[in-house]
């Protein structure tokens, strides 16, 4: 499928899923200096409206230093602390945490975009343009870090014929190709809409595949731009993000493997990945 396809409307799941890490992240800027637990229970009540139950809340904190030099070579740490909370739902591996200056959502059981992290993301984001004097969003991104494994694969050479030939590189071609033990390669992408993305990829040592090769593909797509916040253009600009992270993800695999992988596309979608 092109990646036209993909920006029209089509979604694709995949029978053999690979997302080991799924997670949304919006960094803002707050009236709030402190979130109290009144806050927090309020917060907790939006997020539980999406049926999961998040029975585990715990404060949670960013520590930050400052470090600076004087021409006398003294210098002046400074130290701050942003306090927040982070709410648990066992059973569906999703975790979400709550500072004055961002919202993380991740999870260790993701199906796609519109079922695991968009109903999350619209209670969260919602409840904070209602309560939480939110007045700029200043990033936003998704990452999927995707584990591919196979246990037969005794060599990185092992990944050729699945992964696109131009990506592996000198995993598979060259001198050095039998003697590969990892391969750890980042791409940082400008994409056609102003946003970015960042892919690190390779083979390495996977001591949870019986020591075999397994390849890793982090898919990290981000906008940067600073703008007014608003739930719903902050929710559209994560769901564009999410397509862009299909496209990528689709790119680097070859047709062949994608159909091993149980590759589906359901027309009728939302080009979710």
């Amino acid at each position: 499928m092109t990646t036209n396809a993909i920006l029209s409307g089509e979604r694709f799941v995949l029978a053999r899923p690979t997302i080991e890490v799924a997670a949304a992240e919006c960094r803002l800027t707050s009236g709030l200096a402190a979130l109290e637990e009144d806050l927090a229970l309020s917060f907790r009540d939006a997020l539980r409206d999406t049926g999961l139950a998040f029975k585990v809340m715990k404060p949670a904190s960013r520590q930050e230093v400052t470090v600076s030099m004087s021409t006398s070579g003294g210098q002046a740490v400074q130290g701050t602390s942003l306090q927040g909370w982070t709410f648990e739902d066992e059973s569906a591996q999703m975790q979400v945490t709550w500072l004055p200056d961002v919202l993380l959502v991740q999870t260790n059981s993701y199906t796609h975009f519109g079922e695991t992290l968009k109903p999350v993301l619209t209670a969260a984001l919602t409840w904070l343009d209602a309560n939480a004097q939110v007045h700029l969003q200043t990033r936003a991104g998704l990452r999927y870090v995707n584990r591919l494994v196979d246990e037969a694969a005794t060599v990185p050479k092992a990944w050729q014929g699945r992964i696109q030939d131009w990506l592996l590189g000198p995993a598979v071609a060259g001198p050095w190709a039998e003697r590969v033990e990892q391969a750890h390669q980042q791409l940082h992408l400008r994409n056609d809409d102003t946003t970015e993305a960042t892919l690190r990829h390779g083979p390495y040592r996977d001591a949870a595949a019986r020591n075999g090769f397994s390849y890793l593909l982090d898919i990290d797509v981000f906008d940067t731009g600073t703008e007014p916040f608003s739930a719903v253009s902050l929710l559209e600009l994560l769901t564009r993000l999410n397509y862009t992270a299909a496209t990528i993800f689709r790119g680097t695999l070859t047709t062949e493997f994608l159909e091993q992988l149980g590759f589906d596309v359901e027309s009728n979608g939302n080009g979710e990945k």
